[in-house]
């Protein structure tokens, strides 16, 4: 059969019985033994120096392994991303965005891990940001990326990305 065959065909959906019949397993329904789990702590704003994180009251949590923070991974910092490779795990020196990860809380169930993040104090400093396409694209606007993870690109020193 070639390719022109399959158009303006009806094709069954892969998963799509087992759906329907409520057979299939969706990751929710795993469970695995001798698992961590993993809660990410994120400080306000959309822009911030991070002066202090402490994570003494987290570690008081029964069940905790470890409150990991940017100095407990590998330098530099490994980095992750859906096109280029350019966040970090979690926030080094500052947060570029609201919601940037700071700390991960690891522990031996899913509420141990939901309490101690609740219990990570993080001391900041807002940092002027661009909050708009117009503030991002200014000269003088702070620059979301570190320009180091661009070298040679021609406009490393902006906020544009091509």
């Amino acid at each position: 059969m070639s390719a022109v065959d399959w158009i303006g065909r009806s094709h069954e959906r892969v998963g799509a019985r087992e759906r329907v019949t409520g057979t299939l397993r969706y990751t929710a329904d795993l469970s695995f033994d001798d698992v961590l789990h993993v809660k990410l702590v994120h400080l306000g704003g959309a822009r911030s120096a991070i002066r202090k994180i402490d994570r003494r009251e987290a570690l008081e949590v029964p069940g905790v392994s470890c409150v990991l923070v940017a100095e407990d991974l590998p330098q530099p910092m490994p980095r992750y991303g859906p096109a280029f490779a350019d966040r970090p795990i979690l926030a080094t020196g500052e947060t570029k965005f609201s919601g940037e990860p700071v700390a991960a809380v690891v522990a031996e169930t899913r509420d141990a891990a939901e309490a101690a993040a609740a219990r990570v104090q993080g001391a900041t400093e807002p940092l002027p940001a661009g909050l708009s396409v117009e503030q991002a694209l200014h000269p003088r606007s702070a620059l979301a990326q570190d320009p180091s993870l661009r070298p040679g690109a021609p406009l490393v020193l902006t906020n544009v990305l091509p």
